[in-house]
């Protein structure tokens, strides 16, 4: 008969026996039943829990009991509310950044709430849910605001949905999120500790205020661009209360530009907050092994990027504007893309043809020592400025033919003892964690001395698979590979004076590739005409193929070769590496 527009269902007219599967163990018996029970008022499930009419194994429970696979759940007859006409859940097609048996992570647009409710018929959960009917379980792992794009998670397993909250809840997942807001942001780093409170507004919207009696949050804010009115930042989510990133933003004066709800309702930016679920990272539930996700840059959020843009970068797609070189003609076509990150001496990003393993990175370098006009003369360098610029490109236009699996970042070594921006640099400010650097290869003089043979130094220190990778790809080049300066003993201090030392600090695997120093280093005579280009081809060659060896290996290169060395990263400064005695040939 039916009730409101609603008919009863004639499931509802017995007895019913649930046995539970291997998927739906651990879960409270109360949310199982409320999962399984829709349209039945929540008081109804409680009540018949009360009431002992619910068992388990025939056993009276409690609604914090928790079910187990093959356990045997009597339900009694209950008046279940079906929709007569229920509208079917539509299809949001989402790009899918990745996906096995135990999750799945999608690319949520803006504009497409997570979940039905609060006048939203339905969501991408139920979306998915209705596009893979043969899916046995499909959850939420966490929750993104309507407006807010970016990596949404979702569980193929209750025992994935579980871990991955306990990884929330002891604060194991690095969520990080790329917020536009208003005004030039004065900190590079700004950490937000403000307890905040939830309450329902008299039209039912919900509003979120600090609040010393409310709940403990915590968001880390780092400055990638500013301009006078806006500026892009990063924020990492240490904990995960509602509306967290934008209330902490308006309480430090900062508003997400674009939020009506804690921002006001100026003028806007965009057409909705500025903010985007960026990136995602944790162990993965199953395999143990680091996941990686991130969400490339909406097309509206661009706005805001192009707002805060300074000079000289092309438009994406634009083809880069030729460069004239005396003696070289070269005709080059160079993809671009664009990657925010705030280290300026990165020259190119090229990203790795693995989804999963593009999240980790080779790092090539090359040096320039930069010197000025002295004297009204110029000094060339072709040997110490050039060579190693040059062949540094050369990997790059051969990597962009064929990709390896990790993505690579091409890094211009400048004069840091003049106060450029150098291999300190770059790892005190890389545009990536230096836990996801596999190694380091830097190429600096390659065109003198003897033409078969190039010095290694730091190959052997941190990483045996580094030196053995250089052994296996030299074997059709065949090179001499010499360790003359590996020792940091070596009173010449090449060790500590090259590019890979500073890499090896923050625990990367590292080499210096080098041909020695000539009579004419830093001289005006260190001309073109003396370059080697059979050595220079060799020794790019070898940097190619070893680089290309190290971005396809299944994992990171190993830390094997340095006891006190066992994971990357700044606490490896305090490693305290054979100090020489000065000098005895300056470089």
């Amino acid at each position: 008969m039916p009730i409101d527009g609603k008919a009863i269902s004639p499931a509802a007219a017995a007895v019913r026996w649930i046995e539970v599967s291997e998927e739906e163990s651990g879960q409270r018996i109360d949310n199982y039943l409320l999962a399984r029970l829709k349209g039945v008022p929540k008081s109804l499930v409680y009540r018949i829990l009360r009431s002992g009419e619910v068992r388990i194994n025939s056993r009276r429970v409690e609604a914090s009991c928790r079910v187990a696979a093959g356990d045997r759940i009597r339900v009694p007859p209950v008046r279940v509310a079906e929709r007569v006409e229920d509208i079917p859940a539509p299809h949001f097609r989402m790009p899918i950044l990745f996906e096995d048996e135990y999750l799945v992570a999608l690319d949520k647009p803006s504009g497409i709430a997570v979940h039905g409710g609060s006048g939203v018929a339905h969501g991408v959960i139920e979306s998915l849910r209705s596009m893979r009917p043969e899916a046995r379980f499909l959850e939420l792992v966490h929750r993104l605001d309507r407006e807010t794009s970016g990596v949404l998670l979702v569980a193929k397993k209750r025992a994935s949905l579980v871990a991955l909250h306990e990884m929330m809840r002891t604060r194991a997942i690095d969520k990080r999120y790329l917020v536009g807001v208003s005004g030039r942001f004065r900190n590079e780093l700004q950490r937000v500790r403000l307890a905040l409170s939830k309450r329902t507004t008299a039209a039912g919207e919900k509003r979120v205020s600090v609040s010393d009696g409310g709940q403990e949050a915590e968001t880390v804010f780092r400055r990638l661009r500013r301009g006078e009115r806006f500026s892009l930042l990063e924020a990492e989510l240490l904990t995960g209360r509602t509306h967290q990133i934008r209330v902490h933003l308006a309480s430090i004066g900062h508003p997400l530009e674009g939020d009506a709800a804690y921002a006001g309702r100026g003028p806007r930016l965009l057409q909705r907050q500025a903010l985007h679920a960026w990136k995602l990272a944790f162990e993965h539930p199953r395999t143990g092994k680091v996941a990686r996700f991130e969400s490339p840059i909406p097309a509206d959020f661009r706005q805001l990027l192009d707002a805060l843009r300074t000079g000289g970068i092309p438009a994406r797609g634009q083809p880069v504007p030729p460069k004239a070189l005396t003696a070289r003609t070269a005709e080059i076509t160079v993809r671009f893309d664009q990657r925010i990150a705030t280290t300026p001496n990165v020259v190119a990003y090229l990203p790795g043809s693995d989804p999963v393993l593009k999240d980790e990175y080779v790092v090539i370098g090359s040096h320039h020592d930069h010197n000025p006009p002295r004297e009204g003369r110029v000094f060339p360098g072709a040997d110490d400025n050039a060579s190693g610029c040059v062949a540094m490109f050369a990997v790059a236009r051969a990597m962009m033919l064929e990709r390896p699996k990790r993505s690579v970042i091409f890094v211009w070594h400048t004069a840091e003892e003049r106060g450029l921006v150098g291999a300190y640099y770059f790892v005190q400010h890389s545009p990536v964690p230096p836990e996801t650097i596999s190694a380091n290869l830097n190429l600096d003089m390659i065109t003198r001395n003897d033409t078969n043979s190039i010095y290694l130094i730091g190959s052997t220190k941190i990483s045996s698979e580094l030196d053995r990778s250089f052994h296996a790809m030299n074997a059709g080049v065949k090179l001499t590979l010499d360790y003359k300066y590996d020792d940091p003993a070596e009173p010449n201090r090449f060790f500590f004076r090259s590019d890979q030392y500073p890499y090896m600090r923050y625990g990367i695997p590292g080499v210096w590739i080098f041909c020695g120093t000539t009579p004419d280093y830093h001289q005006e005579s260190d001309v073109e005409e003396k370059a080697d280009y059979a050595k220079m081809e060799k020794v790019t060659r070898l940097a190619y193929l070893v680089a290309m060896d190290v971005g396809n290996k299944p994992a990171l290169l190993k830390l094997d070769a340095h006891p006190e060395i066992t994971t990357r990263g700044a606490h490896n400064m305090k490693v305290v590496w054979q100090q020489p005695l000065r000098a005895a040939t300056p470089r």
